[in-house]
């Protein structure tokens, strides 16, 4: 492995019936890792999320198998991630909540790559009924928001606080106007270097 066109068959790992996967690039260790993850138990007919469970293959690594990830992620996740910087930014799907749960914070699901951990990149950008007309994704080398408004598309740039790794300030950087009805759709590309 390592020339370009080639492919790696992943061994199986655990079976799901709903699972989202990412590639991205370990930055402590410059090894690439797909997570993916997987349902311990779902009941789609009742929307209920009891648990979910992550697990990692390591690209190159000689034990060549899935690990499971130590802590389960706090909430359902769904849609395929973004990478960004190390990390993986994962949609929250309330949806899966089960019935009675507290709402999530309005926000996102960080996976990082090198510790293996959980965390949330919070917004207010705009409110939680509103949430699913945004896409995170990667704009010259900064985490973008796109809010989809009709026929307009507002970007918004992160910026993380200083005081710590949760809360980002959300900046106004484009407005895109003369949209299709149909809307557009971002196309996830993944620059490995």
């Amino acid at each position: 492995m390592g020339n370009s066109g080639d492919v790696l068959k992943l061994p199986d790992g655990q079976k799901s019936r709903f699972q989202t996967a990412g590639l991205g690039l370990d930055l402590g260790t410059n090894t690439y890792k797909i997570v993916r993850s997987f349902d311990r138990s779902i009941d789609f007919n009742q929307r209920a999320h009891d648990a979910a469970g992550m697990e990692v293959f390591t690209i190159g690594n000689r034990d060549s198998c899935w690990r499971t990830v130590a802590e389960d992620p706090p909430y359902p996740v769904m849609a395929d991630p973004v990478y960004f910087k190390g990390s993986l930014y994962w949609h929250i799907c309330k949806e899966l909540l089960q019935e009675g749960s507290p709402p999530p914070p309005q926000g996102f699901l960080r996976f990082d790559l090198q510790d293996e951990t959980f965390g949330l990149v919070l917004h207010d950008v705009v409110s939680p009924s509103d949430e699913t007309r945004l896409d995170l994704v990667e704009l010259g080398g900064e985490l973008c928001l796109a809010q989809y408004l009709g026929t307009e598309m507002v970007i918004w740039k992160s910026s993380p606080s200083s005081s710590d790794d949760i809360s980002h300030q959300w900046d106004r950087l484009y407005t895109i106007g003369n949209l299709p009805d149909e809307g557009v759709e971002f196309q996830t590309v993944v620059r490995l270097r």
